[in-house]
Order: structure tokens, then sequence, then C-alpha cells
């Protein structure tokens, strides 16, 4: 139970196979800032990418409402209600 509902903000150290793999707040197995580094590069390198994705959304976006708005209000001759 301990395991599954704890949020970790009590541990202090955890060690795997008898390596320190966590210790005062931070991963020491593996360099925090190199990694957010090269998130940060990806990120960046997508960023063109998701925003013609993006245009591309808005653009369908007023025929997707309509679809949907049209789908919602169909008459289909049955009701989802029970007793009606």
């Amino acid at each position: 139970q301990l395991v599954y509902c704890h949020g970790g903000e009590s541990v202090v150290l955890t060690m795997v196979d008898g390596r320190i793999v966590f210790e005062d707040g931070r991963v020491s197995t593996v360099d925090e800032e190199a990694l957010l580094g090269e998130a940060r590069e990806h990120f960046a390198a997508a960023h063109a990418s998701r925003a013609d994705a993006y245009r591309e959304v808005e653009a369908a976006l007023p025929a997707y409402r309509a679809m949907v708005e049209r789908a919602r209000t169909a008459e289909i001759g049955m009701s989802r209600w029970v007793g009606v």
C-alpha cells in the first residue's frame, strides 16, 4: 500500500544493486542538465512541424464542430433514457 499510495516526498536515498541511484532529491545516475538540454533541442527542432499541424487543425475545426453538432442533434428514433 505504501509503494502505490505514497508520493515519494519522504524518500531520502535509493540503492539498486548496491549503488546509490537517488539521493538528496536527485537521480545520481543521470546527468539531468544534459538530459534537459537534449530534450530542449528536440522540442525546438519539432516546433515548426507542430506549428504546421496546429494550423491544419485550426482550418478543419469549424467543419468538425459542425459535424459533431449535426450528430448530436440528429433524431435517431430512440431514447437513451430508461422509462421514456
